[in-house]
């Protein structure tokens, strides 16, 4: 079964400004809610290590491969647990130059058996998360 979610938000700062804060790994604690804690090789290829924490308070963690990284533009990493077949999710992070500013968008692809049991948690929790992680970006790129 298969599943896609995403969200978008509207800033008012140039992709270069956005994306030196998206790529900056480090700092993602002291801004974001929703993936306190991130580290890896931003490459094609690399590996990326991860928590996140849902907007019920639950931890989560993961490891990645970045499977497309172009500066200014898009970073996407894909995952999966040691199980096969079960949960998977390619995940994505856009920049697209717009008047005034930059249009982020955030979205993730599912595959798996265990995705009809988690629907309404990615369609609501995750979804949740997204939205408060993209509103921690705009402020903290727009200097708010």
């Amino acid at each position: 079964m298969k599943h896609q979610i995403s969200t978008s938000i509207d800033i008012k700062a140039p992709p270069a400004e956005v994306w030196k804060i998206l790529t900056d790994f480090d700092s993602w604690g002291e801004w974001n809610p929703f993936i306190p804690r991130i580290s890896g090789d931003q490459v094609k290829g690399g590996k990326v290590s991860a928590s996140i924490r849902t907007p019920g308070g639950k931890s989560i963690s993961f490891t990645a491969t970045i499977t497309d990284y172009e500066a200014e533009k898009v970073l996407e990493w894909y995952g999966s647990p040691p199980i096969p077949g079960l949960f998977s999710g390619r995940h994505w992070y856009r920049l697209e130059p717009i008047d005034g500013g930059t249009r982020f968008s955030q979205g993730e692809k599912f595959n798996g058996l265990l995705i009809r049991l988690l629907k309404k948690t990615l369609d609501t929790t995750v979804v949740d998360g997204f939205q408060q992680m993209n509103e921690a970006l705009k402020t903290r790129a727009e200097g708010n």
